[in-house]
């Protein structure tokens, strides 16, 4: 496998259960989502622990980089540059409290990116989709379009992360050849060409991902149950972090709301 979706090696985390790692990316990222600045201080420390735990190089975050970089030009404008109705926009100000709340919401982002981007590299493709599909088993009797909405998450965690080293090498393509342009107005032009080929290439990998998840008892509608692996001592200490790690989170933003006072 490529470095843009799946990273083989020998980790502790490549060897989870498939519905543990499904669990922890939704658990934490909810968390994530719900934390104050202490909160999201403490995710990173945690964060950091398990890329090293992962062995995996960093060259598998520089689409996620990348991507998160145009997310955060666009977001930090959008939401705090401020102007007067009467004023025209380039005649607005920065405004340092809507820096400092875009900041925030900007280092969720980016924790949640992280996320994604290494549960796509320790988790095959064919393990993504079994493992989602298993939390929503029980709803597709209930709602019959729940599996069908199992592939498209599944494809969205799957393409996502790695739409951006596909365009780069698209783009490389055309330096190559010597056809990408000077001025900044025809490279706009060019990034548009790109994206034909770039879904095209995306609903190739989408299509081959389907055809897996049919063999594996996937229909549309339905989901027949699979095998998974022997549940391990291991998986089971994951699933005790987990529990845990709410209250870790909550006892440490009071642990350091009372250092800072």
């Amino acid at each position: 496998m490529n470095l843009e979706v799946y990273y083989a090696t020998q980790s502790p985390l490549h060897t989870l259960d498939a519905r543990l790692k499904v669990a922890a990316l939704f658990w934490i990222s909810l968390w994530i989502t719900w934390s104050t600045w202490q909160g999201l201080f403490i995710h990173m420390l945690g964060i950091i622990v398990v890329m090293r735990l992962s062995h995996l190089p960093l060259q598998i975050y520089k689409s996620s980089f990348y991507a998160f970089l145009m997310l955060s030009a666009f977001y930090i404008l959008a939401t705090a540059w401020t102007w007067n109705p009467s004023e025209v926009f380039w005649q607005g100000h920065w405004s340092i409290d809507d820096i400092g709340d875009t900041g925030i919401i900007l280092w969720r982002i980016a924790l949640i990116f992280i996320l994604t981007r290494m549960f796509v590299a320790i988790t095959p493709a064919l393990e993504q989709g079994v493992g989602i599909a298993y939390f929503f088993t029980p709803l597709i009797k209930i709602f019959p379009k729940s599996a069908d909405f199992v592939l498209i998450l599944t494809l969205t965690l799957r393409f996502v992360p790695v739409l951006m080293e596909e365009a780069q090498l698209l783009g490389k393509a055309r330096i190559l050849k010597g056809a990408w342009p000077m001025s900044l107005f025809h490279k706009v032009i060019e990034v548009c060409r790109l994206i034909p080929p770039l879904l095209i290439l995306s609903l190739r990998r989408a299509d081959e991902l389907a055809e897996n998840l049919l063999a594996r008892g996937y229909t549309s509608g339905t989901y027949q149950s699979v095998s998974f692996g022997e549940w391990t001592r291991i998986d089971q200490r994951g699933v005790n972090f987990l529990i845990l790690w709410p209250f870790i989170i909550w006892g440490s933003e009071k642990l350091i709301s009372y250092i800072l006072k």
